[in-house]
């Protein structure tokens, strides 16, 4: 988990989202960045306007879906740490 990853594994994780990232983008000054995040925020709007309900159920449910997995690994996480605190009394 990232929560618990040693410095070095967070550094070997980065590095190696950077490769998969095209050189483009590596380059983007945060004005660039913000247009681009700002284009996709559009773009899925403008998909979801023309979705049907079924589909947007779909998408809802998913979305529920996976907030729930994501609050259950946190919770997980969150009890191992519990497991691991250094109480010196």
């Amino acid at each position: 988990m990232r929560a618990c990853e040693a410095p070095e594994q967070r550094d070997a994780r980065v590095e190696q989202s950077r490769l998969r990232i095209p050189a483009s983008r590596v380059i983007e000054t945060p004005e660039v960045l913000r247009d681009r995040f700002e284009e996709d925020r559009h773009r899925r709007a403008a998909s979801r306007a023309n979705e049907t309900a079924e589909q947007r159920e779909a998408r809802v449910e998913e979305d529920r879906v996976r907030i729930v997995q994501t609050r259950e690994l946190l919770r997980q996480s969150n009890l191992k740490l519990e497991a691991f605190k250094y109480d010196p009394q």
